[in-house]
């Protein structure tokens, strides 16, 4: 079901997650440890991270260091997942429950 997966290791540099977010087509990556989901990144969660100087001529060595922080210092922890084979109507359960709380 899942083929050419990209995922990003808790301690992966926010570099690296820029470079795959240029290069793809997809706005979130899923974090994993040990080859077990421990959190998402958006491409909002990298743009809110990151100066927008980066990569231009008033960049500074500051706005450079940023790219080394880790994937886990940006990530939304603990998302919700659903086991694969868990009714259409379960998600849309879960929001609901989320709306209300």
């Amino acid at each position: 079901m899942v083929a050419g997966l990209i995922s990003v290791e808790t301690d992966d540099s926010l570099k690296v997650i820029k470079e795959i977010f240029e290069n793809a087509r997809f706005h979130h990556l899923l974090v994993v440890n040990a080859e077990k989901l421990v959190g998402v990144i958006s491409d909002r969660d990298l743009h809110k991270a990151l100066n927008p100087n980066i990569g231009t001529v008033t960049e500074t060595l500051r706005d450079k260091a940023v790219l080394n922080k880790k994937a886990h210092q940006i990530m939304t922890r603990e998302p919700t997942t659903l086991p694969m084979d868990a009714d259409l109507r379960a998600p849309l359960l879960i929001l609901f429950e989320q709306i209300r709380a």
